[in-house]
């Protein structure tokens, strides 16, 4: 279950913009929150609507979650060794150009929370991390980060929160 997506550096999001469905104190729809979720203490939106001005991100932020869901779901993959990918960082300011993009997910899976992101560039996953939080305190699962000596290119980069649906204990 979806708690927050965030991105930076990718089509017009140049600073970190985040999409929240964590419920506020309103009241005036109580149908559209579940209270307690998957017996935690958040209060989560069934849905939520985003709405702006035209070209004001909205198409993109869409665009944005789906990108992180297909790199997920692909990016280990066999057709994906030595290929780059479709990553389009912030445009209007040059010095974006050549900075990595990142993102990060939080959700809820049998009741507990996972923090999930990865920051990259045009060739490779610079970073990866995913933290557990069956406390107020995270627990982290895994850290990676590409150095001279640990290269996280695509082809040799194992996506282990494609496991995490599956299994939630999976541990590096």
């Amino acid at each position: 279950m979806l708690v927050e997506f965030s991105v930076e550096n990718y089509l017009s999001f140049k600073d970190k913009v985040t999409l929240s469905m964590v419920a506020s104190k309103d009241n005036s729809l109580p149908d559209n929150v579940i209270k307690s979720a998957q017996g935690t203490k958040l209060d989560l939106l069934k849905s939520a609507a985003i709405y702006g001005a035209n070209a004001s991100g909205k198409s993109n932020l869409v665009k944005a979650f789906n990108f992180m869901v297909q790199f997920i779901l692909f990016s280990a993959s066999d057709s994906m060794v030595d290929a780059s990918f479709e990553l389009i960082p912030f445009k209007l300011d040059l010095s974006y150009l050549s900075k990595a993009s990142e993102f990060e997910i939080i959700f809820l899976k049998n009741g507990e929370r996972y923090q999930y992101g990865f920051l990259l560039d045009q060739t490779k996953v610079l970073r990866e991390w995913l933290y557990h939080y069956k406390t107020r305190q995270p627990r982290l699962l895994f850290y990676r980060e590409s150095t001279a000596t640990t290269d996280l290119r695509i082809n040799n980069w194992t996506l282990i929160a494609k496991n995490i649906c599956r299994n939630p204990t999976v541990s590096v």
